[in-house]
Order: C-alpha cells, then sequence, then structure tokens
C-alpha cells in the first residue's frame, strides 16, 4: 500500500512539473531575445504606449533589446502582463535617466517615465515573479527584464 501511495505522489509531481513547464515557458521566453533595435510596440496587443517625436517608449517585448535615445528625450517604460508582479526598475551602471514624477503600479501594469539627462550607456532592470492567490499552485520562477539604453548627446 506504501509503494502504491509513492507511485501515486510521483505521478502528481510530474503532472505539477509539466503543467509548470506549460505554464511558464511563454513567461520565460519574455526575458530572452537579443536583437538590437529601436523599441517599438508588440505586434500582437495594443501597445500602452506608442513612440513618436521625443517619446521613446520601452515595453517589456524590449528585454534583451538595445534602445537608442538622444538627451533630452522622454523614455516610457510600461512593464505589462497581469499575471506579474514586477520590481521596480533600476539603472544598472551611470544614471543617464532622471525619473519624472511619481511611477505607478497599476493592476495590469508597471509605469514610470525618466528624461534622458546625459549622453553614455546604461541598463534598466527589473525583475517579475508570478500573483498568485490562496489556495492556488503556483508557477515559481523569476524572470529578468533588463534592456540596454544608449544615449547620445
Amino acid at each position: 500500500m506504501a509503494i502504491t501511495g509513492v507511485v501515486a505522489m510521483r505521478g502528481r509531481i510530474a503532472v505539477f512539473a509539466l503543467t509548470f513547464l506549460l505554464a511558464a515557458g511563454p513567461v520565460l521566453l519574455l526575458g530572452s531575445g537579443g536583437a538590437s533595435a529601436q523599441a517599438r510596440p508588440a505586434a500582437t496587443t495594443p501597445s500602452p504606449c506608442t513612440s513618436h517625436g521625443t517619446l521613446v517608449c520601452i515595453t517589456s517585448h524590449d528585454s534583451g533589446r538595445s534602445v537608442r535615445v538622444r538627451v533630452g528625450d522622454t523614455v516610457r517604460l510600461v512593464l505589462g502582463d497581469s499575471s506579474l508582479n514586477w520590481s521596480t526598475p533600476r539603472q544598472i551602471g551611470p544614471q543617464l535617466l532622471t525619473q519624472i514624477g511619481p511611477a505607478v503600479r497599476g493592476t495590469t501594469d508597471y509605469r514610470e517615465t525618466f528624461t534622458a539627462s546625459k549622453a553614455g550607456r546604461t541598463d534598466l532592470q527589473a525583475s517579475a515573479a508570478p500573483k498568485c492567490t490562496r489556495d492556488e499552485a503556483c508557477p515559481q520562477f523569476v524572470l529578468l527584464w533588463r534592456t540596454e539604453i544608449i544615449v547620445s548627446a
């Protein structure tokens, strides 16, 4: 009887592991990418921000990319996914971006606006973990989001 319980438990663990991989796989891919390009909105969903003139929008889809801006440009960061809790983004390297106003943590996204104040290179980095309710199976992962910002004079 004990052997049956162990086999049943292993079956549950295998099902949980497969469920985790199927649920978290697409989310884990958000952090991948290596193209160097101007920030652009995702093609599959309406963008919460559109780059125009001196406004450059950076979204969760820009992870792994390099974004070019000029001193004086406004940089709007929108990290969106209602199933994730985002950390407060931080600059890794020289402090080239100056925050404008308070950051907004909504129910579906995190928004922060900056002015490019100095020329150089820096990275914006944030992490995200799944939002889970009590008594719910919750995938255990942390998503790393990072974008290189290149500010020219």
